[in-house]
């Protein structure tokens, strides 16, 4: 079988490489694209997947006009030549318009349900998307649910395992817990009009944690002078070891959030955007996540998060009871493409035959 996969996201290159490696293994064809963002095509290579570029994309509505006509083109002209069995994306738009064009399936995995134009733009040229639980959205026949988050597609028991070498490299010694900080871009279009923190609130939150902890900084914009002395330069494939020896977790990224918590650090979402995520709602209800907009509540919290001895108890026996229940997506998808497209109606038949896969 011939897979053709883009790649928009570094989060997406989680999302398919423990598949990609299970179904090569079986003998399946891969053709890989990728956007030039952050460090996508820096895991791809990590992980020693050959990939084409499709360039860095564009900001602002005109020139993301401009760069979805352009990679439509030169995806078309490429997945014609290929002539692949199935196109397989994270809410690529790109892949779905040509999957329309050439009359192959497009499968398509998405879990932001607040990507209301990426929703505009591929939910009607797609023949199946898979969502976890908690998705705030049904679209209907095509729509497949499945009971975990995305981040078990590379972070679940049977596909991680932490690497202790990171606390040496990071200078985690045990003397002072460690908050790991993520501050994002807010760019993506599912962001625009939302509000991010500001260098004043990053201050403020880092002068009151700095003396008591160790304090560790991943961001996509560039830091002020007074603190890069905070700054991780990791590699890309590293930075899950970094939140799992981590003690806390708080950010403005929805991603690492979760994974934070999958991992079994107490995780903060400085994002007010996140509390309309539904798996954000469903996290948060089960008691693995908490999102604080405000800057003070969230350094309130997660002074308590950190030295409150109940709550990381607790913190942990909902964890694991949470982690048991859901499947290991990555062993489902194997499934389900090998066997597309009979998969997809013994799952909307069965909504429980998902649960052969934990």
């Amino acid at each position: 079988m011939k897979i053709l996969i883009d790649i928009g996201h570094p989060s997406h290159v989680h999302y398919f490489r423990n598949f990609i490696k299970i179904m090569q293994g079986k003998g399946h064809e891969f053709f890989i694209t990728a956007r030039d963002k952050e460090v996508a095509q820096k895991l791809l290579s990590a992980y020693g997947i050959d990939y084409t570029s499709r360039g860095k994309g564009k900001s602002g509505i005109w020139g993301k006009i401009f760069y979805l006509i352009k990679t439509d083109m030169s995806l078309f002209h490429l997945a014609k030549k290929i002539n692949p069995d199935i196109l397989l994306s994270c809410s690529s738009a790109y892949l779905a318009h040509v999957s329309f064009l050439l009359r192959k399936p497009h499968i398509c995995i998405d879990d932001t349900d607040i990507a209301k134009y990426e929703h505009l733009m591929y939910v009607p040229f797609s023949d199946c998307i898979i969502s976890p639980v908690g998705f705030n959205k049904n679209f209907g026949r095509k729509h497949i649910f499945i009971d975990c988050t995305f981040d078990l597609f590379y972070l679940h028991p049977k596909y991680f395992t932490p690497n202790p070498k990171i606390k040496e490299e990071l200078g985690i010694d045990g003397t002072q817990k460690t908050i790991f900080m993520r501050f994002t871009s807010m760019s993506a279009s599912h962001d625009w009009g939302k509000q991010k923190i500001t260098y004043e609130d990053k201050l403020y939150l880092i002068n009151s944690l700095k003396e008591k902890y160790k304090i560790l900084i991943s961001s996509e914009d560039q830091l002020p002078e007074n603190l890069l002395q905070y700054k991780i330069n990791l590699r890309p494939e590293m930075i899950h070891d970094a939140l799992y020896f981590s003690d806390l977790f708080i950010g403005e990224s929805g991603s690492m959030s979760t994974e934070a918590a999958i991992l079994g650090t107490p995780s903060v979402n400085l994002a007010e955007a996140a509390l309309e995520v539904g798996i954000f709602k469903r996290l948060i209800e089960i008691g693995i996540l908490r999102i604080y907009p405000d800057i003070r509540t969230a350094l309130q919290e997660g002074e308590n998060m950190l030295n409150n001895l109940s709550y990381q108890e607790n913190f942990k026996r909902i964890r694991e009871s949470f982690l048991n229940k859901m499947i290991s997506p990555t062993d489902f998808l194997v499934w389900f493409i090998e066997n597309y497209p009979e998969s997809k109606t013994i799952i909307q038949n069965d909504p429980n035959f998902q649960y052969k896969f934990k």
